[in-house]
């Protein structure tokens, strides 16, 4: 049960519940252009009809169509990883036209390394679906998807690194040998 008449609950398959049985649903956040932007709260409630349950659903309802996003990196021990190299590439490819007609497709890029506190921040980022890839010395790389929403603070995301506990690369450079022999 929800009040806010522009979210529904859905894929309610099955109302009745036995004892430790759970469902899953989904709650679809529509809000009409009537609804003044603002931080909104309401509970989802579960009852037997002698006993209930709740959960606090909030929704930040806003007009913007660019957000923040906050990766807060450390590695398997706990430790910060300061000055990783991260990369947010757009999963949506747009078009760019040139004077002469001929078009071309790119995707919106991001780069920013990670602060002594193992933060990196982007701000001012479009609304969207993005690939992101991670590499810092001594640490195996991330790669992997995230979601830039419109919200008034930056979304913060969590990941753990793994440190490498050695690293090595080997490089072959040839030389010539000049062979002499002073034999008689």
């Amino acid at each position: 049960m929800i009040s806010l008449p522009w979210v529904k609950l859905t894929n309610l398959n099955q109302t009745t519940l036995a004892p430790g049985e759970k469902i899953t649903f989904d709650a679809v956040i529509t809000p009409g252009a009537d609804v003044q932007p603002g931080v909104y709260a309401d509970r989802i409630i579960a009852t037997d009809g002698t006993t209930q349950t709740s959960m606090v659903l909030s929704v930040e309802v806003s007009s913007a169509n660019r957000g923040a996003i906050s990766f807060v990196l450390t590695d398997d021990a706990g430790q910060v990883v300061k000055n990783a190299e991260l990369t947010l590439v757009s999963q949506e490819a747009f078009a760019a036209i040139s004077g002469d007609g001929r078009s071309s497709t790119y995707h919106n890029v991001y780069h920013i390394n990670s602060d002594a506190m193992g933060v990196a921040t982007l701000a001012d980022v479009p609304v969207g679906d993005y690939d992101y890839s991670i590499t810092a010395a001594g640490h195996e790389s991330l790669r992997g998807m995230i979601a830039v929403m419109p919200q008034s603070d930056a979304r913060i995301v969590e990941l753990k690194m793994t440190a490498v506990s050695l690293s090595y690369k080997w490089t072959v450079t040839p030389i010539v040998i000049e062979d002499r022999w002073g034999g008689q």
